[in-house]
Formats: C-alpha cells, sequence, structure tokens
C-alpha cells in the first residue's frame, strides 16, 4: 500500500515517481515542473490489477533525484491548489471567525473597564493574566545521553537540540495560598537524527558497500494547554516563591518528516525519517517552580521566572527511519525521551 503519491522508481532507483488520478492535477503538476526548468517524463498507466479504483487510471511523471525536492514542492502546491477547505462554506467560514473576534473584543474591553486592572475584580475574586515563553533545554545536558537503536543494520540516534514555547497563561487565586492555572501554548521543538546503514555481507564476510551515514534535522510543533494547582510563599510584599503540578494536554498538529540520499559509485541509497508518530493527544505529568514579582503600582506588569518539567505517562511518541537501497529494505523504530525540561518567563499583564 502506498501511503503518498511519490515513490522510487521500481527499476531505477535514480528516478522518483510522481503519480495523480486526476486529470487537472496532473496538469498543474506538469505546468509547475515546466516553470521550475526540471526534466521529466509524463506516462498515462492503466491500473487492470486494482479493480477497486474506479477510474483504473493514472498520470506518473518521473523526476530525476537531483530535483525531487523541487519536485516534492510543486507536489504539495499542488494538494494544496486543490484541497477542499475545512469548513466549506463560506457563510460559516466568516461566522466562525467573526465571532472569534466578538469574544476577543469583549473579553479586552471587559479587562479595560475593569478600572483596568485585570488582577482585581469588582465581586472580589482575583485573576491574573501573562504572556509566557519558555526555552526547551537539550535533554543530554540534563539527564543523559541520546537514545540510539539499531536493527537490520540501520542504526538510529535521536538528539534534542532544543525548543521554545509562547503562549498565554490565566490564574484565579483563591482565599487561601492556592491557585488555579490553565492558558494555551505552542511549542516547537528540534532535534538531530543520526543513521548509519552497513549493508547486507556476502560469503567470505566482505561487505558489499562501505558503510553510509548522515545526520539530519527535524522540527516538530505542537499546542499544550496545562491546567494545574499552584500553591505561594509570599517572601516579600511583592515577590512570592510559587510552586505548581498537574497535567497538560498536548495536541499534536502533524507528523514532520524528512528525505535525503546517498551514492556510492551508482548505487543510490534513499533513507526517510519521520517523528512525532503518536496518538493525537497525549497528557504528560507537569510541575513548575518559581520566583514572581508584583510591583507596587497596580497599573505596572509583573514578572515570573522560572523552571518545568515534564514527564509522558508512557513510551507512546516515537520517531521512523527507513532505509532503501535497490531491493534491499531496512526500518526501525525509536522511542524517543518521555521527559524534558525547560526555563519560562512570564510577563504579568497589569
Amino acid at each position: 500500500m502506498r501511503w503518498t503519491n511519490y515513490f522510487t522508481h521500481p527499476g531505477d532507483n535514480r528516478y522518483y515517481v510522481f503519480a495523480f488520478s486526476e486529470d487537472e492535477h496532473a496538469d498543474a503538476f506538469q505546468q509547475r515542473l515546466n516553470n521550475a526548468g526540471i526534466e521529466h517524463e509524463r506516462h498515462h498507466e492503466l491500473l487492470d490489477d486494482q479493480p477497486h479504483r474506479t477510474d483504473h487510471s493514472e498520470w506518473l511523471f518521473g523526476v530525476h533525484r537531483q530535483y525531487f525536492k523541487q519536485a516534492l514542492e510543486a507536489n504539495h502546491l499542488v494538494h494544496a491548489q486543490y484541497r477542499e477547505k475545512f469548513i466549506p462554506s463560506a457563510g460559516l467560514r466568516w461566522g466562525l471567525l467573526i465571532g472569534t473576534l466578538a469574544v476577543i473584543l469583549l473579553a479586552l474591553a471587559g479587562a479595560w473597564t475593569q478600572r483596568a486592572h485585570g488582577q482585581a475584580m469588582p465581586n472580589g475574586n482575583d485573576w491574573q493574566i501573562a504572556i509566557s515563553t519558555s526555552w526547551v533545554a537539550p535533554l543530554p545536558l540534563l539527564i543523559g545521553e541520546s537514545i540510539g537503536v539499531e536493527e537490520d543494520g540501520l542504526g538510529l540516534a535521536w538528539t534534542p537540540t532544543g525548543g521554545a514555547s509562547f503562549g498565554m497563561r490565566l490564574l484565579r487565586h483563591f482565599p487561601s495560598a492556592w491557585s488555579l492555572e490553565t492558558g494555551l501554548e505552542t511549542m516547537r521543538t528540534t532535534s538531530d537524527w543520526a543513521l548509519t546503514f552497513q549493508p547486507g555481507f556476502a560469503s567470505g564476510q566482505i561487505p558489499l558497500s562501505p558503510a553510509l551515514s548522515d545526520t539530519l534535522s527535524l522540527r516538530t510543533s505542537r499546542y499544550r494547554m496545562p491546567v494545574l494547582a499552584r500553591t505561594q510563599v509570599q517572601l516579600t510584599n511583592q515577590t512570592r516563591f510559587t510552586a505548581a503540578a498537574g497535567i497538560s494536554v498536548d495536541f499534536l498538529l502533524s507528523d514532520a518528516f524528512t528525505t535525503g540520499f546517498q551514492s556510492v559509485d551508482a548505487i543510490y541509497s534513499d533513507y526517510l525519517i519521520e517523528e512525532n508518530r503518536q496518538y493525537r493527544v497525549t497528557v504528560p505529568l507537569r510541575v513548575e517552580l518559581g520566583w514572581e514579582f508584583l510591583p507596587t503600582q497596580k497599573d505596572r506588569p509583573g514578572v515570573y521566572l522560572g523552571a518545568l518539567w515534564w514527564r509522558e505517562w508512557n513510551a507512546n511518541r516515537w520517531g521512523e527511519a527507513t532505509w532503501t537501497r535497490q531491493l534491499e529494505t531496512a526500518d526501525v523504530r525509536l522511542y524517543m525521551g518521555q521527559a524534558a525540561f525547560a526555563l519560562e518567563c512570564r510577563l504579568i499583564l497589569p
């Protein structure tokens, strides 16, 4: 089963093949190839061996691997051009946009009219709104080395290189020293994936070809919604020490993948790495420690500096690597680290 509409040419791995079932998609792809000056061959293929297909045919384009990245970009643009809108009805799309904007304007107007002071409401309940940003420290600096695995001659090593997040926080103070905290964040992380591949051995234990290796970088994104219980210790009139614990609900945006190839003489090796293979939602545990400063002037913003740590319940996030050389294929799966550490800074709005 093919998961994408492109694959290595089965008879000549110097070429990639792009397949399209719709005539207009094929014409648009060919036009983009021509505009980019990419040499290609177009062929109409009958699919008699696939009776489940209604059209029984598809257009095939052969592109040399040196133009693969440009052709892949053209392929993505064609699918984006003919992609159906997430909300088909224009009225519903505009209604959702206008409704969201109205809610935001209403919230801003309410915060502004309440004595221009978002920390105290007339009913006596204390609220706190903050803008947060954090830097995710690479795990090897804190808890150990990168994670590696090897199978079928294919070795894969995952090394986190850092990341960052940005979001909003909403905190509700209770009469006691406890508070309830939530918000919404978007987080991006980067990591290096090192691959090594040693082909099989012929008679006499002589390698068929030298071992190949490469390192690829990937960047992934996700949304996070923390739900935390927080307590605090008052140090001075303006400063306090805080500690919070709870969970985060993480929503995965999409898988991230990258491809590459190497050649030894006239033999090409193709490889693919995919990260963020997991269930769409995960709920890691989360702990935060920090120092908070609130000025005596209520119209000035406060500052929060702290550190946070989270750990997933189980190893449900993994990456995959696939290496193809002519008729030889190797694949391996690696479960990534479950814990992470970050430094956080917040601007507490007045």
